[in-house]
């Protein structure tokens, strides 16, 4: 994806040096916006939802969302959208030229209604950000996000207490029998391993991919619904 990214953007920039386009307008989420607050003009004040979707603190987490390419709930897409149509309009309206930009329509952000996102953002801003927070994570997204981590790192220290006081009666010597027979087995088995490494990583994989699917991530997905 990096690849692809990066040879789009030097096609792009190409085409801009040739004339071939006359315009070029690289946007990302972090940029296009000062630190407090967002365009706005002396008649008018911006809308809640301006404030805290293209706020610094929104947008920081926005920008740090994971791209694992998981399922995205509802609250994930529709604040990356609008801040994107934000940003977007921002930049036309501070550098953009209206004959250089003719088929940029500044109105179609209206056409879009974001009025879930907006009372789920005025009702509990804080928990937002918290959920939204969480997204950037790859690994335990559902135990944060209900809250269960805690329990989960209780139990962790727990099990390793119990394990530290049978050390030397159970675990020692089982331990010892582990690393035998694995080392054991790269030795021999080393050249096939390296063969069907991929192979052997979708045979792990695949049943705690069909663990999260048939249990968590529905639950998940519920969390950020709007």
């Amino acid at each position: 994806m990096n690849k692809t990214r990066d040879s789009e953007f030097k096609i792009a920039k190409e085409l801009r040096r040739a004339n071939r386009i006359k315009g070029l307008a690289l946007l990302h989420l972090k940029d296009g916006f000062s630190n407090e607050v967002v365009h706005t003009n002396e008649h008018e004040s911006a809308d809640l939802l301006e404030k805290i979707v293209t706020g610094k603190e929104m947008r920081e987490k926005l920008a740090n969302i994971r791209t694992d390419l998981d399922a995205f709930h509802d609250l994930e897409a529709q604040a990356l959208i609008q801040s994107g149509y934000e940003i977007t309009a921002h930049w036309f309206e501070t550098y953009g030229k209206q004959q250089e930009w003719k088929y940029f329509d500044r109105e179609a952000k209206k056409e879009i209604r974001f009025d879930k996102l907006n009372k789920k953002i005025e009702k509990d801003h804080a928990e937002t950000l918290r959920i939204l927070d969480i997204s950037s994570e790859v690994l335990f997204k559902f135990l944060k996000l209900y809250k269960l981590d805690r329990w989960v790192k209780f139990i962790s220290i727990v099990m390793i207490f119990w394990m530290l006081c049978s050390f030397y009666q159970t675990i020692l010597p089982l331990l010892g029998v582990i690393i035998l027979v694995v080392a054991f087995l790269y030795i021999v088995f080393k050249k096939y391993l390296k063969q069907r490494s991929n192979g052997l990583l979708y045979w792990i994989l695949k049943p705690i991919s069909f663990i999260y699917l048939s249990c968590f991530n529905d639950l998940y997905l519920k969390k950020g619904k709007l």
